[in-house]
């Protein structure tokens, strides 16, 4: 009978301290737990399913999931009190510690996750990387993998530069080329009408589209397309020869630009009219430029 009452005592005493432990409470919940290992880590537990925890390192930041079954027997009863609740969705920029597959890592601030890279800054030094999901580690790849995508313009500015890596822009004669371009490229078009002699005319070509800048620019960001709407001065350019002067009349008045000259008409990449800049300021290629960029879809 005492050795009934004793066992009975011992059960009910392990009760009281197992709810006082593990009392309901309310998540998100910061607390220090152990593994079946006997590590324990210092984690706020963000949500609670049948089978796992969703946690987040109090000091690294990094956000996972824990099987209940790598909790250590005293740790188990976790899973009797805490409410089932999903974890919330994972909110950028997430801070967290980033791995490539030879195990080196570096704590960095996660600003992206879309078409398999993730765009980070580094913690420390502030630098900004555009890393391949594929090289990291495989508990990281898992990790992005399951993560909500986010685009971001550094994504976006690092695929862009693969893709038209080595491309060198040149002036269309006819609008068609240049779509059948644009479709292949993704990039806007710059449809030009300008005279084909005049002191205007000469200045923008040596100041502007004959310039190295100008150049450079075009490669990463149009589709070049040029027409003479000036017929009367068809001849005697010497810096854009060779473009086409025959149909320019008729691109003029389908884009309603007259006789106007210079104009640049943006379309994008179907032929469609988006913007236009009028007129030539005797201005450099890099104030030329920032008119063009300021219409571009």
């Amino acid at each position: 009978m005492k050795s009934f009452f004793f066992v009975f005592l011992i059960l009910t005493l392990s009760s009281v301290l197992l709810f006082w432990k593990y009392a309901p409470r309310e998540l998100p919940l910061d607390r220090k737990i152990r593994f079946s290992s006997g590590e324990s880590e210092e984690v706020t537990i963000l949500g609670k399913t049948e089978r796992h925890l969703t946690v987040r390192n109090r000091e690294t930041k990094e956000r996972r999931e824990i099987e209940l079954s790598e909790l250590s027997l005293f740790e188990r009863p976790l899973s009797w009190f805490l409410p089932d609740q999903e974890a919330p969705s994972i909110a950028y920029p997430l801070h967290r510690t980033i791995t490539n597959q030879a195990g080196k890592s570096f704590d960095g601030i996660v600003t992206g996750n879309s078409n398999g890279y993730i765009s980070v800054q580094h913690k420390e030094n502030k630098s900004g990387y555009v890393i391949d999901i594929a090289g990291l580690s495989q508990a990281d790849q898992e990790f992005f993998g399951n993560l909500p995508a986010l685009e971001s313009l550094e994504i976006d500015q690092f695929l862009k530069n693969r893709r038209l890596a080595g491309r060198h822009a040149i002036w269309h004669r006819q609008l068609h080329n240049a779509i059948h371009e644009a479709g292949k490229t993704q990039l806007p078009i710059l449809l030009l009408f300008k005279s084909s002699a005049g002191e205007e005319s000469t200045e923008i070509d040596t100041n502007v589209f004959m310039s190295s800048q100008f150049r450079e620019w075009a490669n990463m960001n149009v589709v070049l397309c040029m027409y003479y709407n000036n017929p009367d001065r068809e001849k005697g350019t010497a810096t854009l020869n060779g473009l086409s002067s025959a149909e320019g009349r008729e691109m003029a008045r389908k884009f309603k630009v007259g006789t106007r000259t210079p104009v640049a008409v943006i379309l994008d990449s179907t032929g469609r009219k988006t913007g236009q800049v009028s007129g030539y300021n005797r201005e450099n290629a890099s104030n030329y430029i920032t008119r063009l960029e300021k219409a571009l879809p």
